[in-house]
């Protein structure tokens, strides 16, 4: 009965120790924001107005899930939903994944994506480049980004092309604060539509965002 007994206090032990190194391994995070004019893509989406943004991820060795949402100068908002993976094979990242975009005012605006991310540095500059795939409309998007830290502030560019929509151009600039958890950043950005000159836009656009 005494070993029976040892036994099973070394198996909870055993397992309560197993569930506390696997909590640990459980990342959560979280962000709020807001900016003078939320752009995707080169285009506005609150129609160069405010709003208000913020989210929350949770990982797993490599794995993770998401949301995160936007208001919208329409009265409705914008809820996305994604999850993936991200890892690195020989000094390259990679992400793979799906993402849902939602309008609950106005589910006819819904449509999904999967995409693909590779990122490299070479000598302090952070290359990039994304492959999205619409599920709905059998649309593509590609994106190439390069990022270098000078130390003072962080500087961006980043130049994509819609399917049948337009190609977009952005450069920026970030500063951190209060240990990299407050984020300031500027930013211009301009898209070039497809369907003519009077659909293109520009914009210059201020963003602060609390990450915790």
């Amino acid at each position: 009965m005494r070993t029976l007994k040892k036994l099973l206090i070394g198996a909870t032990i055993s397992l309560v120790c197993t569930a506390g190194l696997q909590a640990s391994e459980i990342g959560v995070s979280g962000n709020i924001g807001a900016t003078s004019n939320y752009v995707w893509r080169g285009m506005t989406q609150a129609n160069d107005k405010a709003a208000l943004q913020g989210g929350v991820d949770v990982d797993y060795k490599g794995a993770y899930v998401g949301a995160w949402g936007s208001t919208l100068q329409s009265g409705d908002y914008e809820l996305d939903l994604y999850g993936g993976y991200t890892n690195e094979f020989y000094g390259v990242g990679y992400d793979v994944g799906y993402v849902a975009y939602k309008y609950p005012k106005n589910d006819g605006l819904d449509f999904e994506e999967i995409y693909v991310g590779l990122s490299k540095e070479f000598y302090g500059v952070e290359v990039g480049a994304s492959y999205y795939f619409g599920m709905d409309e059998a649309t593509d998007y590609v994106e190439g980004s390069l990022g270098y830290d000078f130390g003072l502030v962080a500087a961006s560019a980043t130049y994509g092309s819609y399917d049948k929509i337009g190609d977009n151009w952005s450069v920026g600039l970030s500063k951190t604060f209060l240990e990299d958890s407050l984020e300031l950043a500027v930013a211009y950005t301009e898209m070039k539509s497809d369907n003519g000159s009077g659909s293109d836009e520009e914009a210059a656009l201020a963003t602060v965002t609390y990450s915790f």
